[in-house]
């Protein structure tokens, strides 16, 4: 009887190995190769004038300067996730391109207030800026 039972958690685990295995392979062959979020969308490649910026797990991730944030702060700690970022004297404009700050749409005070609020809240639900 327990020969019975070792024998079947052993097909059956190999059984799952085989799966979870087939699984990847298939979702690998689906999935885009890099994922850059630019604009909140998922992009295979970064727009031009713009560059790749990759977190990792031994350093701290700096946010993305945009209008409604122009002041990079520290997000501490985060992998696993690039985005498109501007060099750093730019910064990302509305359109989704990036120039200095003066080319901001211009913001009422009480909008540009209330952009650094909502900022701050997603801030750590979401682990970047844009």
């Amino acid at each position: 009887m327990y020969n019975e039972i070792y024998i079947y958690v052993v097909i059956m685990t190999t059984l799952q190995c085989i799966l979870g295995l087939l699984f990847c392979i298939l979702r690998s062959l689906g999935a885009p190769k890099e994922c850059l979020l630019h604009m909140e969308m998922c992009v295979p490649k970064c727009p031009p004038g713009m560059v790749a910026y990759h977190t990792q797990c031994d350093k701290e991730t700096m946010s993305q300067r945009t209008c409604d944030n122009p002041e990079s702060t520290n997000l501490g700690i985060t992998c696993g996730w690039s985005r498109c970022d501007c060099n750093s004297s730019l910064i990302l404009l509305d359109d989704g391109s990036c120039g200095p700050y003066e080319k901001c749409f211009p913001r009422p005070l009480m909008f540009a207030m209330r952009g650094v609020q909502l900022w701050k809240s997603n801030v750590g639900a979401f682990g970047h800026s844009r």
